[in-house]
């Protein structure tokens, strides 16, 4: 909590009378907080010395200060247009009414780091360099600020960074008139300056003036110190082995784990397996080497690189990708780097100019990304049916967020290439309840409208918010939203957690649905979550499909990528059953096992017959005279058959002889006497049954057999 209140304004008018001295009492400022007596330095004279809580935490190491550099981060402060906080000063807005972010040319490009972080630190102390500027007698009292108030700002917190020691100016450095006439004034009264600074350390018993700072924004300072420097390889222009062995040669050590990195040397991630960590003083250095200046070296956060590498754990070939946000196009071409060109598109949304598409374009051309489809259109604009996302099976959700886990914004800022307005909301700890609302139903519109993509199979979403309505709460509240509206044929969606090599401590303690990490000295924090959907009864799925929509249910491991598949992937594409290590060929069922099940089924005699067999049924009418009328070919040898039996029947009007013979015996006789009743008639007929008879046989014989 901030040791000031927050309704304290902020002057920017070089007043015509002076306060004196004996003017400071007169308005007492409010203090929120006090520290404990046990944590005061009692030296409160040496404005020289800085606590071992924050070790060379002095924004001005390493930063190359000159007009130049003053101009543009004056500018950049009264465009972010700060309230004034005192309530000794009159609040208005004119000072800044006009005012637009810098615009650095080509050879003034290497300042804008140096430019974030004094105007990010005048926001962050913008209270305590008002009292001062009114406590010393450098601002009347009540008086309104002019155009030269911002410029007034950042060159008093360099001066009170460098303990106002005056700064060394190089020959060769820029020389502005308008600004070096201010910095004479404020040098002109440092004595006072400084003695206010120690009033005010006194006042509200600051070891240091980083204890007037809010609770969170203290801590963060902390953990900036000692932040690693996370770059990924460009395996699109060169490969892991290339770049360790270029870095060995440098004189580089490679460590196998984070905590032992030092300036000498690197160590490969854990989590992200083309990722690089370095040690955080070589942030400049690196920033001038020859790898990232030709892009095989990607300086970025390592909470960035989680969503390429979830979303590569999802995706098979040839499959496509959408990502919503992509901001200065790094996590987007770090997409493209883990996934084959040739077969998959990324369709990036979220341009915000043509300035700004220019800019996106020239980067893909210098990662060498050709894939990468830039969409002008709104996101939410776009109809989930459109034929471009037909081959659309992973969305990757990056929505605005409040940013509560960044450890360093003005890094952030400059990779991601994200809005000034952050180092604002986060110089004072936060963003306030209004603008958080607002940010949460932007989310959910987001991750509603990723839902409808019925061909998507998984959605990631991720923030690097530690904000547990902006993450978890917003998930479950869209998911819940979506099932409740299905009808009993369609399949719901639910939350997986993502396919990285996490510790159980990142994971969701209570169904390991999500991964979140907390702000520390190694990295930020972040919220990274799956939303995947079930395939429905009349989806056609090919085996590609199938293996993508397991692998987002994290059932086939991280190990499958685009455009390689692992042993046991490839072996169940090719009919083959893994077991022990040894691969088994399949068993091919016969084409009548598939059309009916293995059931085993229990005859009149309590006997189970063998399974498959079809149960024999007795034949209709219309099939038995088919039957007849159709001779079977006669494909049994003549041992199948038994003789055949010939009977010769001959009619006459009163007697009637019967012959019957029987082959190959002789012929027998038979005479009988008949009374007959109507005209005598002789009939003579002879029988011989050889179709029927064979037929007959021959069913007999196979029953038999």
């Amino acid at each position: 909590m901030s040791l000031y209140t927050e309704n304290r304004g902020s002057a920017f008018s070089r007043p015509t009378m002076m306060a004196t001295l004996n003017d400071f009492n007169r308005v007492e400022s409010v203090p929120i907080a006090v520290l404990k007596d046990k944590d005061l330095d009692n030296n409160f004279q040496d404005n020289e010395r800085r606590t071992q809580s924050f070790p060379n935490i002095s924004a001005n190491a390493g930063r190359e200060i000159n007009h130049a550099v003053y101009l543009y981060a004056s500018q950049l402060y009264a465009s972010l247009k700060p309230k004034i906080k005192s309530e000794r000063l009159t609040d208005s807005d004119a000072w800044c009414a006009n005012a637009t972010p810098p615009q650095f040319p080509a050879e003034h490009e290497k300042y804008r780091r140096h430019v974030y972080d004094l105007a990010f630190s005048t926001l962050k102390y913008q209270a305590l360099l008002e009292d001062i500027m009114l406590d010393s007698g450098y601002y009347a009292y009540y008086s309104t600020p002019d155009e030269s108030h911002a410029l007034t700002m950042v060159i008093l917190q360099d001066m009170q960074d460098r303990r106002f020691i005056k700064r060394h100016k190089k020959h060769d450095e820029p020389f502005i008139d308008y600004v070096n006439e201010v910095e004479d004034d404020l040098l002109a009264y440092k004595t006072k300056l400084n003695a206010a600074l120690a009033k005010n350390r006194i006042k509200f018993k600051a070891a240091s003036i980083e204890y007037l700072l809010p609770e969170n924004v203290r801590q963060f300072e902390t953990k900036t110190v000692t932040l690693p420097v996370y770059a990924w390889v460009n395996q699109i222009k060169s490969d892991m082995q290339t770049v360790i062995d270029t870095l060995k040669e440098e004189g580089f050590v490679q460590v196998n784990s984070i905590s032992k990195v030092s300036s000498q040397s690197f160590a490969l991630d854990p989590q992200c397996k083309d990722v690089l960590v370095f040690h955080s003083d070589l942030r400049d250095e690196l920033e001038n080497h020859q790898l990232v200046k030709n892009y095989y070296l990607i300086l970025q956060d390592k909470t960035s690189c989680f969503g390429p590498h979830s979303v590569k754990a999802l995706l098979n070939e040839g499959d496509d990708i959408i990502h919503t946000h992509i901001g200065s196009g790094k996590i987007t071409a770090h997409m493209a780097s883990l996934m084959n060109q040739e077969d998959s598109t990324v369709f990036a949304f979220g341009v915000s100019s043509p300035t700004h598409k220019d800019t996106l374009k020239d980067g893909m051309t210098e990662y060498e990304v050709q894939n990468v489809r830039i969409v002008e259109d709104n996101f939410l604009e776009v109809l989930p049916t459109d034929i471009r996302f037909k081959n659309v099976k992973v969305i990757l959700l990056t929505p605005p967020c409040s940013h509560s886990g960044i450890t360093d914004p003005v890094d952030y800022m400059l990779q991601e290439g994200e809005d000034a307005s952050i180092l604002q909301d986060l110089s004072k700890g936060g963003v306030d309840e209004d603008k958080l609302d607002e940010l949460i139903a932007l989310q959910m519109e987001y991750l509603k409208h990723a839902m409808k993509f019925s061909r998507a199979q998984a959605v990631v979403y991720c923030t690097h918010s530690i904000n547990s309505e902006e993450n978890e709460s917003v998930v479950t509240k869209v998911t819940d939203h979506f099932n409740a509206k299905l009808t009993a044929k369609q399949m719901p969606y639910r939350m997986t957690p993502p396919t990285l090599p996490v510790t159980i401590d990142g994971m969701d303690k209570h169904r390991q649905r999500y991964y979140k990490v907390e702000p520390s000295s190694e990295m930020s924090g972040c919220f990274v979550a799956v939303v995947t959907r079930e395939a429905t009864p009349d989806e056609q799925l090919t085996a590609a499909d199938i293996i993508a929509r397991a692998k987002a249910k994290g059932l086939m491991g991280a190990g499958g990528g685009s455009g390689s598949t692992s042993s046991s992937d490839q072996a169940l594409e090719n009919g083959e059953v893994v077991e022990g290590g040894k691969r088994k060929k399949k068993q091919q069922r016969s084409p009548r096992s598939k059309s009916v099940p293995s059931i085993r089924r229990v005859n009149a005699k309590g006997k189970h017959s063998p399974p498959n067999r079809i149960p024999r049924t007795s034949p209709t009418r219309q099939q038995r005279k088919q039957r007849s009328k159709v001779s079977l070919p006669n494909t049994s040898s003549e041992e199948d058959y038994r003789p055949v039996a010939t009977k010769t029947i001959i009619r006459k009007p009163r007697t009637a002889t019967v012959t019957t013979s029987r082959t190959p015996s002789t012929t027998k006789s038979a005479t009988a006497k008949i009374t007959p009743t109507t005209t005598s008639t002789t009939t003579t007929t002879t029988t011989k049954p050889e179709r029927k008879v064979e037929l007959k046989l021959r069913q007999f014989a196979w029953q038999k057999l």
